[in-house]
């Protein structure tokens, strides 16, 4: 596994796999040169892969905080504000910690975030209405062996929060 639930496991992923999955989101998300990452997730994580190669390869910039500040609340809210961050992934945990000490003026530049790595609840999306009126959240499921992701659920909050959504390209569910 990645981690985010338990030991790590060796998974060997396939290059042409993790480039298909790198590939399907700059297109799907419509990363550019405009776009900063701010990039919250722990390299041992799998999906840190997909932060980093999207900035990067768009053009965009990105934005890594130390390990230790990875959790330091005020610090991530002010990095999004001074940083004009325009894109994240986080777990539904990290997010509902983050809403739950700041304001919906604070997120005003960002344009998607990507959630993943944990079960979303409800109490998180009634939040999110709130919070993102001008922003996207989007549900991504996947396992590290089919290359960090392998399905989408965009406009998450107007869905049913337990849909998985839809398969990337170049993958069947």
């Amino acid at each position: 596994t990645s981690g985010t639930k338990g030991p790590f496991k060796d998974v060997t992923i396939n290059h042409h796999g993790l480039f298909n999955t790198i590939q399907w989101r700059v297109k799907e998300y419509q990363y550019n040169q405009s776009d900063t990452t701010l990039q919250l997730l722990n390299e041992s994580f799998d999906a840190y892969a997909l932060n980093l190669y999207c900035s990067l390869l768009s053009g965009g910039r990105l934005v890594c905080l130390s390990n230790s500040s990875r959790w330091d609340i005020p610090l991530i809210i002010q990095t999004v504000i001074d940083f004009h961050i325009t894109n994240t992934s986080l777990t539904p945990s990290m997010l509902r910690a983050l809403l739950d000490f700041s304001s919906p003026e604070a997120w005003g530049s960002l344009r998607f975030v990507v959630i993943g790595g944990e079960k979303p609840d409800i109490y998180l999306a009634e939040i999110c209405r709130d919070y993102f009126k001008n922003s996207e959240i989007i549900q991504e499921y996947g396992l590290t062996e089919c290359s960090i992701v392998s399905s989408y659920c965009r406009n998450w909050l107007n869905k049913d929060i337990n849909n998985i959504g839809y398969a990337i390209n170049n993958t069947d569910m």
